[in-house]
């Protein structure tokens, strides 16, 4: 479906915006995929686990501890598993209170993201002990 048409559709009212917020969480294209990572990269703070093994010793209390982000996408329904639904609706919510909703909106933001992660990994190579202040730094910094 063309942006123009979904555009349309949710302005009359045939589909809602939570509605395909619902849809982009649990089926996202390759874009808003990208989006998602992104943004799961940048941010994720959790101790990560990689290999599809550790999902089949994933403990209750884990969800607290480790980020299993990366093995879910080897399971058959990725986009259905707890740290992927997770991330994909911090993006939704992050992307609307932004207003941002177009493919092209979204890869100009995503860029422009992927620049202030590269300056915040350069900053805490610089100073490493600033490592978990960066909001409190900028928080002093702001008139």
């Amino acid at each position: 479906m063309t942006d123009h048409l979904l555009r349309k559709a949710l302005e009359e009212g045939y589909i809602s915006e939570e509605y395909l917020h619902k849809l982009l969480m649990e089926n996202p294209d390759n874009q808003m995929m990208g989006v998602i990572d992104t943004i799961h990269t940048l941010f994720c703070a959790k101790e990560h686990r990689y290999q599809a093994e550790d999902l089949s010793v994933r403990g209750p209390n884990d969800d607290n501890h480790y980020c299993y982000y990366y093995p879910e996408n080897t399971l058959l329904n990725p986009w259905g598993q707890p740290d992927r639904k997770r991330w994909a609706g911090r993006t939704i919510r992050i992307l609307s209170n932004l207003g941002l909703n177009l493919p092209d909106e979204m890869s100009r933001f995503t860029k422009e993201l992927l620049k202030v992660g590269e300056t915040n990994t350069k900053f805490l190579d610089r100073y490493p002990a600033a490592r978990g202040m960066v909001k409190e730094i900028c928080d002093l910094a702001r008139p």
